[in-house]
C-alpha cells in the first residue's frame, strides 16, 4: 500500500496441484498393463503388486505443468522448452541448427544481420528482415501459410535433458517394518484411548463451562505425500483467535512459519491447563488410528508451513506425522532457532527411523511429561 513493501510469501508449488506422481519404465509390457487398469489409483496399486521395492525408486523433482487447451500458456511452455530441449533435431526431422543455441525449421536461411543471443527457435517461413536481434529464450512460431504437414515424430530418439544432477536413493522401510509399526500404532492408540476416554467428558465439560462449544478444533493438516486430513484437537483457543492473532502477531517469538508468544491470550483458562498438561492432543489418537497420524513421526503441519524448504516438506512427508517426535522433546525454545531445529530434527528423524529411535522417543516424551506434572 502507498508504495510501501509489505510483505514477501514463498510459494514453492501451485495450490491447485502441490503434488503429483509419474511412473518411467521401459518395460512396454509394464506400461500396457498401466493404460489398461481402471483407473489411477488402480494402477497405482498393480505398480506396487507387480515390482519389488528393491527394483524402484522414487525421485522428487520441481516440474512445471500447462494447459494445452488454453493458448495463453502455449508461449510460456514453449519458451522453458527452448532452454531445456538441447537437440530437437533428434526428434523434429526438420529442426535444423544454424550455429550455437540458433535452431530453425529447414527452410529458414538467416543469413542476414541478425544477431541471436541466448537459445532461439525459428518456425518455417519465418522472415527476418529488418530485425537487428532476437534475443532468448525466444520463439518465432511458423507462418501459417508456409507451415509444411507435421512428421511423424520417432520418440524413441527422445534424449534425456540432463535435469537431475545426482541420483537420489531414498531410504524405505521394507514391508515388515511398514507393518510391525502400523500394528504398533493401532495397539498403542488403542490404549491410549482405552485409558483416557473417562477424562473425555471431563474435558468437555470444562471448555463448556469456560467458553462454551465447539469441543474440538479441527485443523487441515497434511499426511505422506501431502494429503490433506483433519487433524482433531481439544479446543484451547478462544473462537476469535484468528482475529486476536492479527493483534498480537508482533509478539511473534517464532522465526518460521509458526506462531509462538509466551502467555498467549488467544488461551482460554482451561486451554491453558489443557495445553500445559498436554491433554489437548489426545483426539490426535483417533487419526492414528484412521490412519492419518503415526505415534512418532514428524510434527504434522498444514500446508501453509510445508511451503518453507522444499527438501524438508518432501523428507517429512515420505512418512506419517506424528503426536510426538524428535523436535518435541529436543528442541531448545531458543530464539532465532526454533524453525532451524524443526527442519534438523524433522530430518534427522526421516534418515534414522528406526524401532529404538521411535521407542526411545516416546521414553523422553514419558519422561517430560512427568517433569511436567511434577513441575
Amino acid at each position: 500500500g502507498e508504495d510501501r513493501f509489505l510483505r514477501f510469501k514463498r510459494l514453492y508449488s501451485d495450490a491447485d496441484a502441490r503434488l503429483a506422481r509419474v511412473a518411467v519404465t521401459p518395460d512396454r509390457h509394464l506400461a500396457r498393463r498401466w493404460q489398461e487398469a481402471s483407473g489411477a489409483r488402480a494402477g497405482w496399486r498393480l505398480l506396487r503388486r507387480t515390482i519389488p521395492r528393491s527394483d524402484r525408486t522414487a525421485v522428487s523433482i520441481d516440474g512445471s505443468v500447462y494447459d494445452g487447451a488454453d493458448p495463453a500458456e502455449w508461449m510460456p511452455f514453449m519458451r522453458e522448452l527452448v532452454q531445456v530441449w538441447r537437440r530437437p533435431d533428434l526428434t523434429v526431422p526438420r529442426a535444423c541448427q544454424r550455429g550455437g543455441s540458433l535452431w530453425c525449421d529447414q527452410s529458414v536461411l538467416p543469413d542476414g544481420p541478425t544477431r541471436f543471443i541466448g537459445p532461439v527457435w525459428i518456425g518455417a517461413g519465418r522472415q527476418l528482415a529488418g530485425v537487428d536481434s532476437v534475443v532468448g529464450p525466444a520463439v518465432l512460431w511458423d507462418d501459417p501459410a508456409a507451415r509444411p504437414p507435421a512428421p511423424e515424430l520417432p520418440w524413441r530418439r527422445l534424449e534425456p535433458v540432463g535435469v537431475l544432477h545426482e541420483e537420489l536413493q531414498p531410504r524405505h522401510l521394507n514391508r515388515v517394518q511398514r507393518a510391525s509399526k502400523r500394528l504398533f500404532d493401532i495397539v498403542f492408540s488403542l490404549i491410549v484411548l482405552a485409558l483416557t476416554l473417562p477424562l473425555y467428558p471431563l474435558i468437555m465439560l470444562a471448555i463448556w463451562l469456560d467458553d462454551g462449544p465447539p469441543f474440538f478444533f479441527i485443523h487441515r493438516r497434511e499426511t505422506m505425500g501431502g494429503r490433506q486430513f483433519p487433524c482433531l484437537k481439544f479446543r484451547s483457543m478462544r473462537r476469535n483467535a484468528e482475529r486476536l492473532k492479527e493483534q498480537v502477531a508482533h509478539q511473534n517469538l517464532a522465526d518460521g512459519p509458526q506462531f509462538y508468544i509466551e502467555r498467549d491470550p488467544r488461551l482460554t483458562r482451561v486451554g491453558r491447563w489443557l495445553r500445559a498438561l498436554n491433554l489437548d492432543e489426545l483426539p490426535q489418537f483417533i487419526n492414528v488410528l484412521l490412519g492419518h497420524m503415526s505415534v512418532v513421526g514428524p510434527r504434522p503441519s498444514p500446508y501453509e508451513e510445508n511451503q518453507y524448504c522444499p527438501p524438508w516438506r518432501e523428507a517429512r512427508l515420505s512418512v506419517r506425522p506424528g503426536i510426538t517426535g524428535l523436535w518435541q522433546i529436543k528442541r531448545s525454545r531458543a530464539q532465532g532457532l526454533d524453525f532451524q531445529e524443526w527442519i534438523r530434527y524433522d530430518i534427522e528423524y526421516v534418515e534414522n527411523m528406526s524401532w529404538k529411535l521411535d521407542l526411545w522417543i516416546i521414553w523422553q516424551t514419558l519422561l517430560h511429561l512427568l517433569h511436567l506434572r511434577r513441575g
